[in-house]
């Protein structure tokens, strides 16, 4: 006999896997109310959304989608939809965690593949993908003090990987001259730029086993003065390279501003509303300044008020 709540649900919760940029499973027991509301709030403001869920009902939710996510799906499950950054949002559940044994991940689905829970929490340690995308970019841009200034964590170690294997050549006498295939470098290009964090992180680790280097920074890197009175020199100062919208209020337009919200998060229509209520809140985080400003402009076009940090 059809059950049309039950459908319903089962179609709401397909919505959201589908339309979110991450889906991540957690068991919680003996929750107090009052934290729970708390990381309600904490994820909706990174931009996503937590639903109390029957295993039976995400489990139909997700058939036939890439999200295999049933060998989680057991005991009290609490899902978790990153609908803009996933790493903004694993970051404000891992800062849950450490306050609150009681919450744990089981698992996620994150950029086409499934994760174990231990693999989801690191998601709150890295930068997100744009920040490695756009750090590598800058810092090879950049003479080679900025070059080392502009990075960090996990792109810091991937390029540096790639320096040492660099000089390790050099050391063997390999020529530093000779015509570079354009098409292959281009493809290289192509692939590094559609890897996920997870596969960069293991691709330097991979590289610095396969040539026997280390990813610790290079002693150049760290900029032997250039003559007597360089030493002195005040460091360049950083440039900010990713930049985080906040909807500080909706405005007037409420109805209007909701609808730019769905368009930027592609949240549904509940969501957008929820989020929009919830100003000032996190629209985008850690992302350039181009995309921030056509945001901003998207946004205060319907008039709302909107901060970029």
């Amino acid at each position: 006999m059809r059950n049309p709540q039950k459908e319903e649900t089962v179609a709401q919760l397909r919505e959201k896997v589908e339309t979110s940029q991450a889906t991540f499973l957690a068991e919680f027991r003996a929750l107090p109310m009052p934290a729970l509301t708390a990381l309600r709030r904490q994820i909706r403001e990174a931009g996503g959304e937590l639903k109390v869920v029957k295993n039976t009902l995400l489990r139909l939710a997700t058939q036939d989608t890439p999200a295999h996510l049933d060998e989680y799906l057991t005991g009290p499950t609490a899902a978790v939809f990153a609908y803009s950054d996933p790493v903004a949002v694993a970051k404000a559940v891992a800062a849950f965690m450490r306050d609150n044994k009681n919450f744990s991940l089981k698992g996620g689905f994150f950029e086409g593949r499934v994760y174990p829970g231990d693999q989801v929490r690191a998601l709150a340690d890295m930068p997100t993908r744009e920040q490695l995308q756009a750090q590598v970019v800058g810092s090879i841009m950049s003479p080679l003090t900025g070059f080392v200034g502009t990075l960090n964590g996990t792109v810091a170690s991937f390029v540096f990987t790639l320096m040492a294997i660099a000089d390790k050549r050099r050391e063997q006498g390999e020529s530093a001259e000779g015509e570079v295939d354009m098409a292959t470098t281009e493809e290289l290009i192509e692939q590094l730029g559609n890897m996920t964090v997870f596969q960069l992180v293991e691709l330097s680790k991979a590289l610095q086993e396969k040539f026997g280097v280390s990813a610790a920074m290079p002693v150049a890197a760290v900029g032997a003065p250039a003559a007597a009175g360089a030493a002195e020199a005040a460091p360049a100062e950083e440039e900010q390279t990713s930049f985080d919208v906040i909807l500080a209020s909706a405005g007037d337009e409420r109805i209007q501003v909701i609808k730019a919200i769905r368009e930027i998060t592609n949240l549904g229509l509940g969501d957008a509303k929820s989020f929009v209520d919830s100003a000032p809140v996190k629209v985008k985080e850690g992302v350039t300044k181009e995309e921030a400003e056509a945001i901003r402009a998207k946004l205060e076009e319907q008039g709302a008020a909107v901060e970029i940090k």
